[in-house]
């Protein structure tokens, strides 16, 4: 059960379907995927591009072009916002019934508290030296 996230092609009629979330979501494009949609070129280039999203107390994660989700952080309150930091391999998101921002590794581990005794932390957004986050109460 949990979340269904779906993709389309630039120009595709169809939506995005979501169930039970996801709330924030976050691609890691790979050289090899294609900039104006989210397919694999020819050629096998771009594996290991990957879709990361926050639903239903969890975090969650899926190679793009595969049926392999992985829950990667569990226990969580109501994570909302996402964002991924690349070069230090890791991910930060806002959980705002928790009243955190929080971040772990890109595979899930060392979970730790970011900033704590928020009012209602919810988008979230990376700059080049800091962390920024919304709060929907402040």
């Amino acid at each position: 059960g949990g979340a269904a996230v779906q993709s389309l092609e630039v120009g595709d009629a169809a939506a995005w379907g979501f169930s039970g979330g996801p709330w924030g979501i976050a691609i890691n494009l790979r050289p090899g995927w294609d900039g104006g949609g989210v397919r694999r070129r020819t050629g096998g280039a771009g594996l290991g591009s990957s879709v990361y999203w926050t639903c239903l107390g969890r975090i969650r994660c899926c190679e793009i072009g595969s049926d392999n989700v992985r829950d990667l952080v569990g226990g969580l309150v109501d994570p909302r916002g996402l964002v991924l930091d690349l070069p230090k391999n890791r991910m930060f998101w806002t959980d705002p019934k928790a009243g955190k921002v929080q971040t772990s590794s890109l595979d899930g581990s060392r979970v730790c508290d970011v900033a704590s005794g928020l009012p209602s932390p919810y988008g979230l957004a990376l700059g080049p030296s800091h962390l920024y986050w919304t709060d929907r109460r402040g």
